[in-house]
């Protein structure tokens, strides 16, 4: 839980306080809602279309929808309207209502993948302005650091392994070229 709160709070630091997080279902083949940013936005977004409870689910074979699309194809992907999000699970009237809540309907879905494999997604926006690619870089840095501090986690709590936090190398890697 502090693992992906922590990877909100850092994208509203960066400019995208209506950030949520979908986790994958892999026996229902579903990516479900998991938890929203603390932002009054994003709090809006959560009542429209029920993240924190996990009434928004997506079928991760959902050939139109963008947040499977870059879990299924694991690479980033940028989406125009809040409709590539949501659909089919809710209508081009709720996603309109949304980007009205956020004030902007683009957003950018990173995947978050842990020894290898998505586990689920991070959907930073929407928000008026696409992120740029420093931006993205920053956004990718961030969840692959999540992703290797749940793999850290996960071998910490089954194998007795130490747990390390590697959020702070990957943050200084990207410092180094210059991004953050």
């Amino acid at each position: 839980d502090d693992i992906l709160g922590s990877l909100l709070v850092h994208c509203a630091a960066v400019g995208v306080p209506t950030s949520f997080i979908v986790g994958l279902d892999p026996e229902a083949g579903l990516l479900r809602g998991d938890r929203v940013s603390t932002s009054a936005e994003a709090a809006g977004i959560d009542r429209l279309l029920g993240i924190s409870d996990a009434q928004f689910a997506i079928s991760v074979d959902d050939r139109y929808n963008a947040i499977a699309r870059a879990c299924r194809e694991a690479r980033i992907v940028n989406a125009p309207t809040v409709h590539e999000l949501v659909q089919p699970a809710h209508d081009w009237n709720e996603a309109i209502l949304v980007e009205r809540v956020a004030g902007g309907g683009r957003s950018t879905v990173a995947p978050i993948v842990v020894n290898g494999d998505v586990v689920g997604a991070l959907v930073a926006g929407p928000r008026v302005e696409e992120l740029g690619p420093a931006e993205i870089e920053l956004i990718a840095a961030l969840v692959a650091s999540v992703g290797d501090r749940l793999g850290a986690a996960w071998r910490a709590a089954t194998l007795g392994a130490p747990a390390v936090d590697m959020r702070i190398e990957a943050l200084q890697a990207v410092r180094a070229e210059g991004v953050a």
